[in-house]
């Protein structure tokens, strides 16, 4: 990696999900991206099935930033047997901001958690980026 490490930075790790490798996940979110417009230009969605939501928030709030640094990193190891071969799986096509508004999503992105139980949050990372996503091992 010959990029400098910010200070701060929001990190998530990354693996095989809803049945797509990683490589082919990370070729989807560029087509995402690039087909982004409007106010979706350059713009990819990323679901975060960690709980990294409220420590998010209160950074954005914190800082002012509202595009913070974002690090993704290959997770160690073997992806659950739930997330390679996944029973089913679902699509994203509306989202709730944290001030609780549905809104329809922009017809771009796709976002495919392969396992969720009724009553379980997931969350979402939209992200701006003038380059493909990449992973660093």
């Amino acid at each position: 990696m010959n990029e400098t490490i910010p200070a701060r930075f929001i990190w998530t790790r990354m693996n095989t999900d809803g049945g797509e490798p990683l490589d082919y996940i990370l070729r989807r979110k560029d087509l995402e991206r690039r087909s982004g417009e409007g106010e979706f230009e350059n713009t990819f969605w990323w679901g975060v099935g960690e709980s990294k939501g409220q420590a998010i928030w209160t950074w954005l709030v914190e800082s002012g930033d509202d595009k913070p640094p974002i690090l993704f990193s290959e997770a160690l190891g073997e992806a659950k047997p739930e997330d390679k071969r996944p029973k089913s799986c679902l699509l994203w096509r509306t989202y709730q901001t944290r001030d609780a508004n549905g809104r329809y999503s922009a017809e771009h992105p796709a976002i495919t958690p392969s396992y969720a139980m009724p009553g379980t949050s997931w969350r979402c990372l939209v992200l701006w980026s003038s380059t493909r996503p990449k992973c660093e091992t």
